[in-house]
């Protein structure tokens, strides 16, 4: 199967309304990486626990449910339908798609603020500083050497989102 011309999509199921891994989901991004680097990319030449490495894909993948995407299916009476997109589609303005963790007004929950920016987040860069120290941008954060830590920081970081989501 020819990876390089197509975008790559991961399977993905639907559990009680959040998205969950398939079990292949692991193996087929580990193919589609090796593919088109020629070599497998740094974070997957260390070793992970299964779930710190889902947890790592799903970020780099775009898999997690931040604001920023999911408030492209958010629209209510109040958002502008985009021109050319799905007719009739409703969507979220950008600058609406706030951070319900932190609920600071006017910030977009994107990766960035995620990673780097939120305060609801603090104590656990704080406890992986390592990882997270002289980091401003989530491309630098995401090619440091030491995955596993990332890896970790990350699945601690969703978490920690869950439960104060879920509360």
């Amino acid at each position: 199967m020819a990876w390089h011309g197509m975008a790559w999509r991961a399977p993905l199921a639907v559990t009680m309304g959040r998205m969950v891994l398939e079990p292949h989901y692991c193996s087929t991004y580990c193919q589609w990486v090796q593919l088109v680097l020629g070599s497998p990319a740094p974070h997957l030449k260390q070793f992970l626990l299964h779930h710190h490495k889902l947890a790592l894909i799903r970020l780099r993948t775009g898999g997690y449910p931040l604001r920023i995407a999911t408030g492209r299916n958010e629209g209510s009476g109040s958002t502008n339908v985009r021109q050319g997109h799905r007719h009739g589609h409703r969507y979220l303005e950008r600058s609406n798609r706030t951070c319900l963790i932190c609920r600071a007004p006017g910030v977009v929950e994107d990766l960035k603020h995620f990673l780097l920016e939120c305060p609801a987040y603090a104590q656990l860069r704080q406890t992986y500083h390592a990882v997270f120290a002289g980091h401003t941008a989530t491309a630098t954060l995401l090619q440091q050497p030491d995955q596993c830590t990332l890896a970790t920081a990350i699945y601690d970081m969703v978490q920690h989102r869950t439960s104060v989501y879920l509360d």
